[in-house]
C-alpha cells in the first residue's frame, strides 16, 4: 500500500495561568491532514481532523514540588480517523472526554 504525498497543518499550544492559588495549564493541539489516496481496501481516504485539549492543575505545587503532579480533564475529537471515511467503517469518529493524571520525574 502506498499513500500520496499530502498536505498537513498542525498547531499546538500551552497556556499556564492561575485561578487564585491554583496553578493551571491549558494545552492541546489540532491537526488536519489531506486525503492520502486509496487505503488498503481500495477506499478513497478523506481529510482527517484530530484535536486534543486538556486543562490540568499543578497539584505538586501544593506539596512543594512544582511541576511534578498534574490532574485534570481533557477532550479528544478525531474525524475520519486515519483518513477513513465515516461511511466506510464504524469507529472512524472519536469524541472522548477524559480524566487525566500525569507524574513528571
Amino acid at each position: 500500500m502506498r499513500f500520496h504525498t499530502v498536505w498537513h497543518i498542525e498547531s499546538s499550544w500551552l497556556f499556564p495561568f492561575r485561578a487564585g492559588p491554583l496553578p493551571l495549564i491549558l494545552r492541546g493541539f489540532a491537526s488536519v491532514t489531506g486525503p492520502k489516496g486509496k487505503d488498503g481496501f481500495g477506499v478513497e481516504t478523506q481529510t482527517e481532523f484530530l484535536t486534543r485539549l486538556s486543562l490540568l492543575a499543578d497539584l505538586g505545587s501544593f506539596a512543594g514540588h512544582p511541576p511534578t503532579i498534574y490532574a485534570g480533564v481533557g477532550y479528544e475529537y478525531w474525524h475520519h480517523m486515519y483518513g477513513t471515511p465515516s461511511s466506510a467503517a464504524p469507529g472512524t469518529v472519536t469524541s472522548a472526554p477524559m480524566v487525566m493524571a500525569e507524574i513528571h520525574f
